[in-house]
């Protein structure tokens, strides 16, 4: 089971909006997960007059909790706790006063930090060939907006050129910032590679995943390559309808 700890401040946030991307990161995490927290108990807040809204929710969409509260946050134990059971940590909003505390002492225990913008802005949740897995996903991971095939169609834009354009789109999103520079010989580059096989469906199958350091040309297809061996095998095979589409 996947443990998470939720990071976000009250001080001119809404908890209304903070609540609308937690449940954005429950559902992008496709299974239950441990929510290690450092909240106040009931009956303490019930003494102090506080309002139960935070509680209430964390009870109704977090079943299974760890509180490390004991008169206080339990911060050092928390983030120990949390290194311990590989937590994923989300910082919701603006990082200051002390979740910018918080995010330091999670950072010195190597704990992942996810920032999730307050409004809009996709979260980005595991690996990168988990949220890929379509052209959409791609253009969602980048901020892109998908292209219009039919305004294309009509500016004479032909079949390959529109795939081209969607390759591309899912290159971006796949390499996560990492662009190739073929001034650097040392820089490896890495593509898929095809073989026309008449009795797959779409008469190509893909064979492996081809290095390249120095030169670019036409036919390794400089702007579609990838940063590793392994996300270059990935795009060659849950993408090969749009890879066959592109070389035919």
């Amino acid at each position: 089971m996947k443990s998470i700890i939720l990071s976000f401040s009250l001080k001119g946030q809404e908890f209304s909006e903070i609540k609308e991307r937690i449940l954005e990161i429950k559902k992008n995490l496709h299974e239950d997960a441990m929510l290690i927290h450092g909240f106040m108990p009931r009956k303490e807040i019930e003494e102090k007059g506080f309002s139960m809204e935070v509680n209430d929710f964390f009870d109704e969409h977090f079943p299974l909790k760890l509180n490390m509260y004991n008169g206080g946050v339990l911060r050092k134990e928390m983030a120990k706790i949390g290194s311990e059971l590989k937590a994923d940590v989300f910082v919701i909003g603006e990082i200051k006063a002390g979740v910018k505390e918080e995010v330091d002492l999670y950072r010195s225990f190597n704990l992942p930090i996810i920032e999730v913008p307050l409004k809009g802005g996709r979260i980005k949740i595991g690996k990168i060939t988990d949220r890929v897995k379509t052209y959409e996903d791609a253009c969602a991971e980048i901020g892109e907006a998908p292209i219009n095939e039919s305004d294309l169609i009509a500016k004479g834009f032909l079949d390959d050129e529109i795939t081209y354009r969607k390759l591309k789109t899912i290159t971006t999103a796949l390499n996560e910032g990492w662009k190739a520079d073929w001034t650097d010989s040392k820089q490896e580059k890495h593509i898929p590679i095809f073989r026309i096989d008449n009795l797959a469906p779409s008469g190509f199958v893909f064979v492996c995943a081809g290095c390249y350091f120095s030169y670019a040309s036409a036919g390794t297809a400089a702007r579609l390559c990838f940063k590793d061996g392994n996300i270059a095998t990935y795009a060659g095979k849950q993408f090969i309808e749009l890879y066959t589409k592109f070389i035919k």
